[in-house]
């Protein structure tokens, strides 16, 4: 979250107006069933239910509690989620599945427990530039296709010599305002909008080698 700046008051309002995209394109309706599965610290403003696999996750270093607002408050993993099946009307799962171990089995959850929904990651450009260590998959939308391939040693840490350098950017608050435009979270992210079921691909990649 921090690359979002999301406590920035322009920067929410951006955020707010893509969340209200998704409220327009889905139609989700007074009385849906919403789940936010990975909410941290700030939650899906039209979720219902909330879950993460921490009620504390930390900010800058310092543990915060997810403001439930009263909402239901599961801690659980995406990978294995306590629901019936289609027990939601929209499912929002935002910077998550890049994290896990399995994201496989975390899209055939999401598929489960909710008849459609959303999904983000940072798209594989962003991550090679912005490397995150706890970042495990480089993530596109190909061919129809939500893809993962594993992140290779040598592709974590500071490639290109600008991992850090967006943390300065941020602190002005233009370029936070910029970053978080709808149009270029669209070219920084893969933005998923799914309904009924999504195809989904993990790919094997091999240790980078010289070229022969």
């Amino acid at each position: 979250h921090r690359l979002t700046g999301k406590k920035d008051p322009a920067v929410s309002r951006s955020r707010r107006r893509g969340e209200m995209a998704t409220w327009r394109t889905f139609g989700i309706r007074r009385g849906d069933r919403v789940l936010d599965v990975g909410c941290g610290l700030f939650p899906y403003a039209f979720a219902t239910h909330l879950a993460d696999v921490t009620a504390t996750p930390e900010w800058d270093g310092r543990p915060q509690r997810i403001p439930t607002e009263g909402r239901p408050f599961y801690r659980c993993s995406v990978e294995r989620l306590p629901f019936a099946p289609q027990s939601f009307d929209f499912v929002h799962c935002a910077h998550v599945l890049e994290h896990l171990h399995h994201p496989a089995r975390a899209c055939t959850e999401l598929m489960r427990v909710a008849r459609r929904g959303y999904i983000e990651c940072p798209r594989s450009w962003t991550e090679h530039l912005f490397s995150a260590d706890d970042h495990r998959w480089l993530v596109d939308w190909e061919e129809s296709t939500l893809v993962f391939r594993r992140k290779l040693p040598e592709e974590y840490g500071d490639v290109m010599g600008v991992q850090y350098r967006i943390f300065d950017w941020l602190e002005h608050r233009p370029f936070r305002v910029y970053w978080n435009l709808p149009s270029v979270t669209r070219v920084r992210n893969v933005e998923l909008y799914w309904e009924g079921t999504f195809a989904y691909a993990v790919v094997a990649k091999r240790a980078l080698g010289p070229i022969m």
